[in-house]
């Protein structure tokens, strides 16, 4: 290769329009850094080297035309890609036990960036920092990452962290677009921070996550299109201004118990899909932060639930239960425990109405609670109008104070 320098047992390359081939054959363990400045790679850059390495690695304005990998046992210095071009994809396998940092890089349309383990193996990612980028999809596979940061971006297609520990610290902020954020088997280490910032995301997955976190943060999050929540426990997790009010939501063996839902836009909470244990425990969650408004709603939604649960031989169960849904759906509206009262109180008069009463006057006595002319004068019909108006009315007042208190 020409247009070389050497200094210090460093080696910087620049200005090259085809370097045909670059692998662990032209790598000396002598040289502590090796920089590639403005250079094309036409064919693979593909870095196997089975030995514990100290060389650090730079790659600034640099374009691959073909895949670029480190495939290493251990390195203990940098690897930055800033300002690359890459027509094909990026692969980390590894230990890489400094710092990864990729900032400003293009890729393709077709070309993506893993960073995967070797093969029965759990290796160890200590520092991966990815910023201000174009690229369409990243991977983390099977591996123990210490800090990862992903930030500062437009568009990104899909977004899979499976099978991940992470250790200390986990980063997705300011991307204008997450078409697919998919987190699947992963776990955050005890004393962790977990924070997502400023996103917009189509679809997010969140599924067989554990973690004993410091804290988990979502703020400002918008999803759009679909939220998946499957054993997923948030704990010390901290939700402000989470918009799923547009999205199809699907929530299983989920825990809130332990977190602060401050700012949730649930949408038409109606249509969310989940069981009645996931509807009793936000009720529950909502109730001890004084939202007592949301509690009320998920509270309906868990009777709602609980009907698939009643028992067909318990009758009496049933029949409280088919009436309370009835009269009020168990304090969702208002309107239709008072309406049912002005009506029953009406036809009650209009039965007993003759001719020698005056109708506004028997009108008024037959909807005041506690007037006792109606049971006295009308005897066994009168007192069963009393009790079932006051049925009524206890659904009406329920209603009243669902919508401030429970």
């Amino acid at each position: 290769m020409s247009n070389k320098d050497f200094k210090e047992n460093i080696i910087t390359i620049k200005d090259i329009d085809d370097i045909s081939e670059f692998n662990s054959n032209f790598y000396s363990k002598e040289v502590t850094k090796y920089e590639f400045i403005n250079c094309t790679f036409k064919k693979e850059f593909i870095f196997e080297y089975n030995q514990n390495i100290k060389t650090e690695f730079i790659f600034r304005k640099c374009t691959f035309e073909k895949e670029f990998e480190f495939n290493i046992l251990n390195i203990n210095a940098d690897i930055v890609l800033d300002k690359t071009i890459h027509y094909n994809r990026i692969i980390f396998k590894g230990n890489f036990n400094n710092k990864i940092y990729i900032n400003n890089i293009v890729m393709n349309n077709i070309s993506n960036i893993e960073f995967l383990s070797h093969p029965d193996k759990v290796n160890t990612y200590e520092d991966i920092r990815l910023l201000n980028s174009t690229i369409r999809e990243l991977s983390f596979n099977g591996i123990n990452i210490n800090n990862l940061n992903i930030c500062d971006m437009k568009n990104i297609n899909e977004l899979n962290i499976c099978g991940v520990i992470i250790d200390s610290k986990l980063e997705v902020f300011n991307i204008d677009l997450i078409e697919n954020l998919k987190l699947f088997n992963i776990n955050f280490s005890e004393g962790s921070k977990i924070l997502f910032e400023n996103l917009i995301i189509s679809y997010l997955d969140l599924e067989n996550l554990t973690q004993d976190v410091k804290h988990m943060l979502f703020h400002n999050i918008e999803i759009t299109q679909e939220l998946i929540l499957n054993k997923v426990g948030f704990n010390n997790t901290y939700f402000n201004d989470f918009d799923i009010s547009k999205a199809v939501k699907k929530i299983e063996k989920t825990s809130f118990i332990n977190s602060s839902l401050n700012s949730i836009y649930w949408g038409n909470i109606f249509k969310i899909e989940a069981r009645q244990d996931i509807f009793r425990q936000l009720k529950f969650v909502y109730d001890s932060q004084g939202n007592h408004i949301e509690a009320n709603n998920f509270y309906i939604m868990e009777m709602s639930k609980y009907q698939n649960n009643i028992s067909s031989k318990n009758i009496s169960e049933k029949v409280i239960f088919l009436f309370n849904n009835f009269v009020s759906g168990f304090g969702k509206s208002w309107i239709k425990p008072f309406a049912i009262y002005i009506l029953l109180g009406f036809f009650f008069t209009l039965s007993i109405y003759n001719s020698d009463d005056e109708f506004f006057k028997l009108l008024v006595n037959s909807y005041n609670p506690i007037d006792k002319n109606i049971i006295e004068n009308y005897s066994i019909y009168g007192l069963l109008y009393k009790i079932f108006s006051g049925l009524i009315l206890y659904h009406l007042i329920i209603a009243f104070r669902r919508q401030t208190k429970r």
